[in-house]
């Protein structure tokens, strides 16, 4: 737990040297393994543990499943991963951890309804979890869901009002709805809260794009209101007059 692996897995490598049908040395094994990108190393150590891991400790089994599941996704076997997390699901369905990791893995993989079902599936057994409630507002904009999205974060910033990425991709989605000036003020808050926020940084250029005055005599409002501060929000407007946007979208 002090992620002092060498040591740990040295120990644990003693265990399965007299035990070698102790389960759970070998899932430590594989995780360490596969922290440090052995992959085939790391795959049959879980495949041991799996075996040999007592059915009754359906908990543990889960964690193990969704080990492999990193194993295969570190080895671009999205598929294998998916049914690793979906076996981890079913063991222990009242842990979202593992739900939202397949909702993570289905969004970077742009399986935009079974993503979107996952983070639903949490949010419904646990409204106020900010986590699930980024990737169902992220899913739903990468659907062009974009009001669908604006309500999602907003109720991310009501549970949480000092989370800045709910602003941050928020600021995102009134961009995408062309809503600059709520936008700006959402980029603005999110900087406000975390001064290296990315997905501010990234959109503050695009909005300038569609209107520089009203950002620039945004950022010197705020400068002139945060003096502790001045010297940031100089270099934020120093950024956005000197770096135009490229094309992209985040």
């Amino acid at each position: 737990n002090e992620e002092h692996y060498e040591s740990a897995l040295a120990l644990f490598n003693k265990v399965v040297a007299q035990k070698p049908d102790n389960g759970y040395a070998w899932a430590f094994i594989a995780s360490i393994k596969q922290e440090g990108k052995m992959n085939d190393e790391a795959l049959e150590a879980a495949q041991k543990a799996i075996q040999a891991i007592p059915a009754s400790d359906s908990s543990f089994l889960a964690w193990t499943h969704s080990e492999l599941a990193r194993i295969y996704v570190s080895k671009l076997d999205t598929t294998a991963a998916l049914e690793e997390l979906t076996t981890s699901i079913n063991l222990a369905p009242d842990d979202p951890d593992f739900r939202a990791y397949r909702g993570n893995l289905h969004q970077k993989h742009s399986d935009w309804e079974e993503a979107e079902a996952d983070f639903k599936y949490i949010i419904k057994h646990n409204p106020n979890t900010i986590d699930g409630l980024l990737g169902l507002g992220s899913v739903q904009g990468a659907q062009d869901k974009h009001d669908e999205a604006i309500a999602t974060f907003t109720q991310a910033i009501t549970i949480d009002p000092n989370d800045a990425d709910t602003y941050g991709y928020r600021a995102v989605e009134f961009y995408n709805t062309k809503r600059y000036g709520e936008a700006l003020n959402d980029a603005i808050q999110a900087l406000s809260i975390q001064e290296d926020n990315k997905h501010a940084l990234w959109l503050l250029p695009f909005i300038s794009n569609q209107d520089a005055t009203m950002v620039i005599d945004s950022l010197e409002e705020k400068r002139k209101s945060d003096p502790s501060r001045s010297d940031y929000w100089e270099k934020i407007l120093q950024r956005i007059t000197s770096a135009p946007a490229t094309p992209g979208r985040y």
